[in-house]
């Protein structure tokens, strides 16, 4: 699949949230597979979305950001993909609040009555406008852990941070040192600034699955019935 964007093409921005959920949760085989590379990219293995699950949020989500899209993979991992466009000051604390409620609605039920059947998960934070720390590191990866005794506890909860204000560590990169969530991070960042396309068009013609994400964002984004109910969408 060789998707390229021109200089001439009105992109929706794919950091809005209704735009992002129609981009990965569609239900068709590309949004599946771009969600599951996209994913992947974040945790650091492979991961292939099995179901995507309605959001289930009570406390804390009820009023605030609702979770985008919570879904298991395979092997019975929670995994929840969160964009949050401009996290407010105790955002860390809705963030940690949230993974929570996710770990524990498994239920002990579900494990066949024991603990040892519990299977992890995976809070992943999308941050579009703002950042919720100063250093230059774009990608946090958050567990239980000792500091003094440099031992984590269990490894079964999992927060991760992606702050897209701080693309530019990125970009300075070659393309051939760059992650696979170096990449996705560009895509997401500079995909609808008509600026930024060169990178990424480069960037698309050797990533498939981002490719798919961005043939479904070219197509809604010249579709005038979809773009307007997308952005209208409150």
């Amino acid at each position: 699949m060789t998707v390229q964007f021109s200089p001439e093409d009105d992109i929706l921005d794919i950091c809005h949230s209704d735009v992002f959920k129609a981009i990965f949760t569609e239900g068709t085989p590309n949004s599946r597979a771009s969600l599951s590379d996209l994913i992947s990219a974040a945790v650091g293995f492979l991961v292939k979305v099995d179901s995507i699950l309605q959001p289930n949020a009570s406390g804390y989500r009820d009023k605030q950001t609702p979770i985008n899209t919570l879904c298991r993979d395979n092997d019975g991992k929670t995994l929840n993909v969160e964009l949050i466009v401009y996290p407010h000051q105790f955002e860390p604390l809705g963030i940690e609040f949230s993974m929570c409620e996710l770990h524990t609605s498994q239920g002990i039920k579900e494990t066949g009555g024991t603990l040892s059947g519990l299977q992890p998960t995976y809070q992943i934070i999308i941050l579009a406008k703002r950042c919720l720390s100063n250093d230059q590191h774009y990608y946090h990866h958050f567990k239980y852990f000792d500091s003094d005794a440099r031992r984590e506890l269990g490894g079964m909860t999992h927060i991760i941070t992606i702050e897209l204000e701080k693309a530019a560590v990125v970009v300075e990169k070659d393309i051939t040192e760059m992650s696979a969530m170096d990449r996705w991070v560009i895509f997401l960042k500079d995909c609808s600034d008509q600026s930024e396309r060169g990178l990424v068009n480069v960037i698309l013609k050797s990533e498939a699955y981002m490719a798919a994400a961005a043939e479904t964002l070219l197509t809604i984004s010249k579709d005038e019935g979809i773009r307007t109910r997308l952005l209208n969408n409150n």
